[in-house]
């Protein structure tokens, strides 16, 4: 090998960053740059977005004039053009392109023969504290030149670091929570701000993107700086999160996520956190609910709104033959039997819903079986027949409540039969 690579990768070795992925969404097989974010750790102030295209786009050309050259057998140049730029992306914000510009260079190593310093590259994509397995199975796969099979898709997994807590739907988003340990809770560390980073794994599985939340709308903080954090559910089904202040006069947060990508939120003061089976009545002076998309279908409009809101807004009709639409869940605000809060249907006593579209679309509908007659997870039946394991998602929940997730969508006019056997 030569003398002047063989240093260059010395550097690589010798070069480790603590840094948040960021940056730009790139197709990892055919380095085409699409969308832009921008991105900060805490503490830090973000990058201009325009300096943050500069550098995506010099990235996109590289890794490309970089390939080209491999192609014409000069696979020593296209080395040395990814290994020399490798210093202009130490920086935090830079962590997921640095991988994406290091697994197409262990690519380039591959083609050449030389696949001990492939892997070694890829070794150090997975030791940097800031890249995940994720990350690293991409990079693996970009390397040897192969599509990245995925697994379960349409589930949920999280990931706790010092730094973040990371929520993550494999192959379609992956929403992070900023936080850090301070005498056994977990706090906050940007105010109020807690959802920190977005990032859209099928568009930029190298999550070089952070994409804007508050600038689409998001709205994800509470106002106020300090709190807590609490973990309501972890499930393959949903994730359950609240934060509240230190005294009981401070406001709360709860915040709902599917691995489809819908989004619920409510807040008030701590007293609406009473329970239906408290028998008390929801006080939550000002109270705000919403719902949004993390990830798919959220473009598309009707109306003049887009059709998730509405059909947020106006929920199926829902019929329950065996038992009863429960209509004081805590975060049911109108008594109708659909949480708003948790954006759940909720039924008690029966294991049969039939769900009426009515005139629109309804979209991957979730429903709250209140201590069904089950035990174990049991086989779902979709219109008469038993339904296939990828359409759904169950999940028994800390209430002793099971939850359905259906992952497909009702069109309009038709209905749906679940039930659980």
């Amino acid at each position: 090998m030569d003398v002047r690579i063989r240093g260059q990768i010395g550097w690589i070795l010798a070069c480790a960053v603590t840094t948040y992925p960021c940056g730009a969404e790139l197709n990892p097989l055919h380095e085409r740059a699409v969308g832009f974010g921008i991105c900060s750790p805490p503490g830090r102030g973000a990058v201009h977005p325009r300096q943050e295209v500069g550098v995506r786009e010099q990235v996109r050309e590289r890794v490309e004039k970089a390939r080209e050259l491999s192609q014409a057998d000069r696979k020593k140049e296209g080395i040395a053009l990814l290994t020399e730029s490798l210093p202009e992306l130490q920086a935090a914000e830079h962590a997921g392109l640095r991988a994406y510009q290091l697994a197409h260079l262990a690519w380039i190593y591959m083609e050449d023969g030389e696949r001990d310093w492939a892997v070694t590259l890829l070794e150090r994509i997975r030791e940097d504290p800031q890249l995940d397995e994720g990350q690293f199975r991409m990079a693996e796969a970009v390397a040897e030149g192969r599509i990245l099979e995925r697994a379960g898709k349409g589930r949920l997994q999280t990931r706790r670091h010092a730094t973040f807590l990371s929520i993550e739907s494999e192959g379609s988003f992956e929403l992070r929570v900023g936080w850090q340990e301070f005498e056994g809770l977990y706090r906050p560390v940007e105010g109020g701000r807690l959802f920190t980073h977005l990032f859209s794994l099928e568009k930029d599985p190298f999550k070089t993107t952070n994409l804007p939340l508050e600038k689409e709308g998001f709205s994800p903080g509470t106002g106020i700086a300090g709190g807590r954090i609490e973990i309501l559910e972890d499930s393959s089904a949903r994730f359950r999160l609240r934060w509240s202040g230190e005294e009981d006069s401070e406001p709360f947060a709860e915040y709902t996520i599917y691995p489809t990508g819908q989004f619920y939120a409510r807040r008030g003061n701590r007293e609406s956190l009473v329970g239906a089976d408290d028998k008390e009545e929801l006080v939550a002076p000002e109270p705000m609910n919403f719902h949004r998309r993390l990830h798919g279908e959220h473009e598309e409009e009707a109306g003049g709104a887009a059709t998730h809101i509405l059909d947020y807004r106006e929920p199926a009709a829902l019929h329950v033959p065996e038992g009863m639409i429960f209509k004081n869940d805590a975060g049911d605000l109108d008594g109708d039997g659909f949480n708003e809060s948790e954006g759940c249907y909720v039924v008690s006593g029966g294991r049969l819903v039939i769900l009426e579209a009515g005139k629109r679309k309804r979209f991957q509908p979730a429903i709250k079986f209140r201590r069904p007659t089950v035990n174990g997870l049991p086989e779902v039946i979709a219109n008469g027949a038993v339904a296939d394991r990828s359409v759904y998602n169950l999940a028994w929940l800390g209430s002793g409540a099971l939850l359905l997730h259906w992952k497909e969508n009702i069109p309009a006019g038709e209905r749906l039969e679940l039930h659980l056997r």
